[in-house]
């Protein structure tokens, strides 16, 4: 299935199980130069920022109109990165091992020293995605990226990419 990306001005059709790599390679260019994107996740459209600059979140911030006390997750690609930077205890491990990946958030214990409002009062939220268009992008790159959806803060999910459009403009 073919799903519309939107990185900076530009809209990329992307074939949501089986992304290209010149499309991925592009997103991942304009992730590390600070940029924003729009992209599939298996549950809705995700706005993606670098989350280990806090000027980048503080423009993703912005962008939403969202509080910067309401945090923001993090996407990875392994149950060891999840490790690497929160503590999973008994229960979240279990949780980890039958849920992930998938399209649950674990809210754990931080060790990543990522900036606020990826860390709020000690504590971290992960989404290890099953989407193979994130997951894809996870492997071009060697920084944390955001997981947040692509609506205005407060406003209903867009579920189109023209919804997107409309909402943020450029």
């Amino acid at each position: 299935m073919k799903i519309p990306t939107m990185t900076k001005n530009n809209i990329y059709t992307v074939d949501f199980k089986n992304p290209e790599l010149e499309i991925v390679k592009t997103a991942a260019g304009i992730l590390s130069k600070g940029g924003i994107i729009v992209a599939p996740t298996e549950t809705r459209y995700g706005l993606l920022a670098k989350a280990d600059d806090s000027k980048i979140l503080e423009k993703l911030y912005k962008l939403k109109k969202r509080p910067n006390q309401m945090p923001t997750a993090l996407f990875v690609n392994s149950i060891d990165k999840i490790k690497e930077l929160a503590i999973l205890n008994r229960i979240s491990e279990k949780l980890a091992n039958k849920f992930l990946p998938g399209s649950i958030t674990l809210i754990l214990k931080d060790k990543s020293n990522l900036p606020s409002p990826v860390v709020i009062d000690g504590k971290i939220g992960i989404r290890y995605s099953s989407s193979p268009f994130i997951m894809a992008l996870l492997n071009e790159i060697d920084f944390p990226i955001t997981a947040t959806s692509a609506n205005l803060s407060g406003h209903p999910e867009c579920k189109t990419i023209t919804e997107i459009y409309e909402s943020f403009k450029d």
